[in-house]
Order: C-alpha cells, then structure tokens, then sequence
C-alpha cells in the first residue's frame, strides 16, 4: 500500500454547490427581479386596477358585518326641494321640528334647496333649521354638470344661513360607479370642508388624502325610517318604536328620486346618503386599511426570493414557491372577514411573470439538452452532467459518423 490513504469524508458533511448549480441560482433570482419590474410597472399605470376593484366587490359580498346602528337615514321617495312644491318644504320643517323633539343628536339633510316662489314656506324651513343650530349640517354635493365640468349643488345661503356646511364629492367615483375611497376633506370653491363622512363619524378633517371605504355589510341593516312616518298620522304607538335618542340622522332622497341613487357592492341602487354612511361606519371602526400593490409586490418578491436562495433542494423550493400565493390568497381571505382592502392583483401578476420566465427557460434547456431529430441527449447535457457531478478528470471521445443522414 505504501503511504496511500483513503479519505472518507462523514455523509453528513454539506458538499459545496456547483457551479451550475449557483448558475440556475442566479438565473432565477434574475427571472425574479425582471418579474418584480414589470408587476410594479404594471402598478405605476393602474394596468389591473379593475381586477382588484372586482375583488373587492367579492369581498364585501362575503363579509359579514354589521354597521353601529348609531347613523339612521330618513328618506323621502318624493324630491323635497321642487320650486314647484313649496309646501315640501313645509312638511320637512315639521319633521324636523319633530327629530329636535325627539331627543336627535344630530341631523344632517342632504338635500339642497333653492329659493322657491313661496316665501312663507322657505322662512319656516329657515326657521327650523336654524332651531336646531349647530346639530344640524347641510351637505354640498359636487356633481357632473354633464360637460366634462363639475358643479357645486348647495343650499341657498338665505335658507341655511349660518348652519354648518359638509361637503360630498358625487364624482368621487371608480369602476362599476362604485365610489371605493372617499376623503377627510374636500375643497369647494376653494373652501376646505369636512367631508360628508368624516363628519357624519364626528371625525375631524385632517387631510385631502383618501381612505378606503368598507362595505362589509348589506345596505338593508342601515336602520332606515320612511320621511311619510312624520306625516300628520304619526301616533304615540310609533313614538314609542323609534328610539332616535342621541342618534346621528341623515335626512335625504331614497334611490327613488330621479338622480338620487348611487351603486354599492350588492345593490346597483341605493340613496346616494348611503355612500357617506358606509364611510361613516368605516371611520367609526377603524376598518380603513389599504395595503397598495407596489409594498405586495415588494414582499411577494422577498418571500419569493428567499425561497430560490435558502432552499437546498428542489422540492423545499417548491414548497416554497407554493407558500407564497398561499400566503396572498390567506391575507385575502383575512381582510374579507376583518376588513381593509389589497392590491392583490400585482403580486400575483408577479408569480405568473415568473412563471412565465422559468417555463421559457426550461423550453430553451430542453431544446439545447435533447437532440430533436433523434431524441438523444446532446453534448450540453453531457457537459452539464459532468459538472453537476464534479467531474474534473476524464476525457471525451466524440466520434462523428459520416453520412449519417
């Protein structure tokens, strides 16, 4: 034997990569990262916008929540503020001579009116208006004027005198005519007012910056009282069945007045009021998360990631590479049931780029690695098979047979 000995390294003893294999590492860390630019291209344009807001409808539909029941809408299926009716509006200052009586904390009508022909009848609304003083607000409405322009509906400064004044943005509107964000404040005329459902949640304005609206819950549980129940017939029986102590009332149009409905989740026609109800009840519990696309994309990306460089075989990375939409779709289902609303659509527009790239190259390994008249594997697959296995020493007889077609 001489002085030749064998060395027997222990099996458990890591064997260092090979360079084909820190190769394939790199080209699918490179695959990644192309993946994550066009997912976060696609962001900076809005590109899957629609796919996200889709999701969103699924998700309200799903949810199973309830509002506070602290927020009532009392609303009248005949338009109150026609020139032509006056004696509307002197049916409104009798409810809301009512309401006052009734012990309401605060009302808000959103409904604007205009000077009639009537004086009589505008002073009394005058008149019961400025009774209930700051507990009332009235609610400025921006609207398409049909143009490409927006106009500002208000009521006129000789009825609302000196009442506080809301603001409602009715163009504020995304896909579907659902209106998804709504803000603290809105500017009219170049006047930052509250907004319609900040203040209706007794929220301050803090910022022209949106939130995300939850509609996590049927619009028929937002407790609605018909404006015909304070007609002249109202009775102390009905008295006792409406408890409207303390509560915030929004006095407005149902969706059966022409130009008075507006589109939620579930239902394409509710009144328009209900838009600020539903932010109202977000503000009020704190359901107003929105995790944007480009921070999905950028965690999909490190999850990803971390699954293509830490994995020491091929089925840990793909239990890895399984993990990651598993762990989208749970956070899905997870806002569904607490509420908040993802970008979903980017990050997953990353997994299927990625995809993509490593199908891509797999076709173009096959192609290089089987000869495609025969069959047979080529001189890469053997190249490739030698430094898979560490083959350093050794020679190559290739042998080429003529005439062989």
């Amino acid at each position: 034997m001489g002085d030749e000995r064998i060395l027997i390294m222990p099996s458990w003893i890591p064997r260092m990569p090979s360079k084909g294999a820190f190769r394939n590492v790199f080209e699918r860390v490179k695959h990644l990262l192309w993946s994550a630019a066009i997912a976060c291209a696609m962001y900076l344009i809005l590109l899957l916008e629609p796919i996200d807001q889709t999701a969103w409808v699924f998700q309200a539909n799903v949810a199973d929540r309830e509002p506070s029941g602290d927020i009532v809408f009392i609303g009248s299926s005949e338009r109150l503020n026609d020139p032509a009716f006056p004696e509307k509006r002197t049916k409104l200052a009798s409810t809301l001579r009512e309401l006052d009586r009734l012990g309401t904390g605060r009302v808000f009508l959103d409904v604007p009116f205009e000077r009639s022909g009537d004086l009589a009848a505008d002073k009394e609304l005058t008149e019961a208006i400025a009774d209930l003083g700051f507990r009332i607000a009235l609610v400025d409405r921006v609207v398409p004027d049909g143009r490409g322009s927006t106009e500002v509906k208000a009521t006129d400064p000789e009825i609302g005198r000196t009442a506080i004044r809301v603001a409602d943005d009715q163009t504020f509107t995304q896909l579907f005519g659902l209106s998804w964000n709504d803000r603290f404040e809105h500017s009219i005329n170049g006047e930052k007012l509250r907004s319609f459902g900040a203040a209706l949640a007794s929220v301050p304005g803090r910022s022209s910056e949106p939130y995300s609206i939850d509609y996590g819950f049927p619009p028929d549980s937002i407790p609605f009282i018909p404006l015909s129940t304070f007609d002249a017939s109202y009775s102390a029986d009905l008295e006792g069945a409406i408890d409207l102590t303390g509560k915030t009332v929004v006095l407005g149009h149902t969706s059966a007045v022409p130009g008075a409905s507006q589109a939620v989740p579930g239902n394409r026609e509710v009144p328009r009021s209900y838009v600020a109800i539903y932010a109202a009840e977000t503000l009020k519990s704190g359901r107003t998360v929105h995790i944007p696309g480009i921070f999905l994309v950028l965690t999909t990306t490190v999850l990803l990631g971390s699954a293509i460089i830490f994995a020491s075989t091929r089925r840990s990375r793909r239990l890895g590479y399984a993990a990651v939409p598993g762990l989208l779709v749970l956070a899905f289902i997870g806002t569904s049931i607490w509420g908040g609303k993802l970008d979903l659509s980017y990050a997953f527009a990353l997994l299927v780029a990625y995809a993509v790239f490593r199908s891509r190259s797999r076709w173009k390994r096959h192609v290089q690695l089987v000869n495609q008249d025969t069959g047979l594997p080529t001189l890469k697959a053997l190249e490739n098979r030698l430094q898979k296995d560490n083959v350093s020493l050794g020679h190559v007889v290739v042998a080429k047979v003529q005439n062989y077609e």
